[in-house]
C-alpha cells in the first residue's frame, strides 16, 4: 500500500483484495486502505492517516470535509493530534492559514482556543498568521485562555513587525536589499550563500525519513520489520505472530526467522 497499490483492483474472478483477506487485522488494515482519508480522520483512525501522510499519498492535501469544512490540518489541531500535525505541515503545499467554511476558524485558533502549547509553537514555526481573523472577528490571541499560548503569540506578532519580509540584508557589506535579488546591488555577492547547503541538508533528511519508513512493518506500520519468513518477505514479530499466510505471496508460512537490528 505504501508503494501506491490500489486496494479497488478487482481479479479475474471479480473480487478485491478485501475479499480474499483471512486475517481480521489484514482485513481492517484493508478497509481502512479503501476509506477516503477525510472518512479515516473523522473516525479518528489517526494511524491509517499518519501511513498515507507518510506515504505521500494525498492528493489535496488542503481539500475541506465534514459539517464545518475542516481541513486535515485543522481538523487534528482539534483532536490534539501533534504527529499527525508535524507530518502536515511538512507536506507539499500544506496551507497553515486554511479556514474552515462554516467559522473561519484556523488551526492556530483552534490549537490557542484549547491552550495547546505544543500545537501554537509548531503552527508559529510554520508560518502560521497571528492576524488572521475567524468569522466572529477574532485573532488566535482573542480565542486563548491559557498566558503562556497568549504570551506565545504575542511574541511571535511582535517578532513579524520588527521583521520586515520584503528585505534581507547583505552579510558582507549590511546594504537593505530587495528580498527578491540574488545578489547584493552594492558588492555583488550572493545574498543566500546557504541556500544550496540547506537544500542539500533536506534532501538527506528525505531520503533518512523515506529509508526509515521503508523499514517499517508494512501491516502495522509502527514497528521495525524483524521477522523472515521462508518465502523471504518480513514483517514485526508482532504481526509475524498472528499470520498464517504470507500477507505479500500468499504463502503458507512454515518458518519464521527473527533476525535482530
Amino acid at each position: 500500500m505504501n508503494a501506491g497499490a490500489n486496494p479497488h483492483v478487482i481479479n479475474h474472478d471479480g473480487l478485491k483484495p478485501l475479499d480474499l483477506a483471512s486475517d481480521n487485522d489484514i482485513t481492517y488494515f484493508l478497509g481502512m486502505c479503501m476509506l477516503p482519508v477525510a472518512v479515516c480522520a473523522e473516525r479518528c483512525e489517526w494511524r491509517e492517516v499518519k501511513r498515507r501522510l507518510r506515504a505521500r499519498q494525498i492528493s489535496d492535501i488542503n481539500a475541506s470535509f465534514g459539517e464545518n469544512g475542516w481541513s486535515l490540518l485543522t481538523f487534528a489541531t482539534l483532536h490534539h493530534q501533534v504527529d499527525i500535525a508535524t507530518l502536515l505541515v511538512r507536506y507539499k503545499h500544506i496551507d497553515v492559514n486554511f479556514a474552515n467554511r462554516a467559522d473561519g476558524t484556523t488551526a492556530l485558533h483552534e490549537a490557542a482556543a484549547q491552550s495547546h502549547v505544543e500545537l501554537v509553537k509548531l503552527l508559529l514555526s510554520a508560518g502560521a498568521d497571528t492576524s488572521q481573523r475567524n468569522a466572529a472577528g477574532q485573532v488566535a490571541y482573542d480565542v486563548a485562555t491559557s498566558p503562556d499560548v497568549q504570551n506565545l503569540l504575542i511574541e511571535s506578532t511582535v517578532a513579524g513587525f520588527n521583521t520586515p519580509t520584503d528585505v534581507q540584508t547583505c552579510a558582507h557589506c549590511t546594504y537593505v536589499n530587495p528580498a527578491t535579488h540574488v545578489a547584493c546591488q552594492i558588492c555583488g555577492l550572493d545574498l543566500n550563500p546557504e541556500a544550496k547547503k540547506t537544500s542539500n541538508v533536506d534532501e538527506l533528511l528525505e531520503r533518512i525519513h523515506a529509508l526509515e519508513e521503508a523499514n517499517l512493518c508494512a501491516i502495522c506500520q509502527e514497528y521495525v520489520k524483524d521477522t523472515v519468513f521462508g518465502c523471504g518477505h518480513e514483517t514485526c514479530a508482532t504481526c509475524a505472530a498472528k499470520l498464517t499466510e504470507c500477507p505479500h505471496c500468499r504463502i503458507l508460512i512454515v518458518t519464521r526467522i527473527r533476525r535482530y537490528i
